[in-house]
């Protein structure tokens, strides 16, 4: 899609941008309060916990027809 260019792919490229914003803000709240994980894998259980859901909707909204 954004590849393509266009309106589209200017929209695509601003929502893009929007959710990576609001999703790394919200994870550096959940660091600066204490819920990022206590050791190095807590901390990536948390860091996909957080992100991989936004990453599996992205990817079914980007494949679909």
């Amino acid at each position: 899609l954004v590849a393509l260019g266009g309106a589209k792919a200017e929209a695509e490229l601003a929502r893009m941008v929007e959710e990576k914003l609001a999703a790394n803000t919200l994870y550096a709240w959940r660091v600066a309060s204490g819920r990022g994980g206590s050791s190095a894998a807590a901390a990536t259980r948390a860091l996909m916990g957080h992100y991989g859901p936004r990453v599996r909707a992205n990817r079914a909204r980007l494949t679909r027809p």
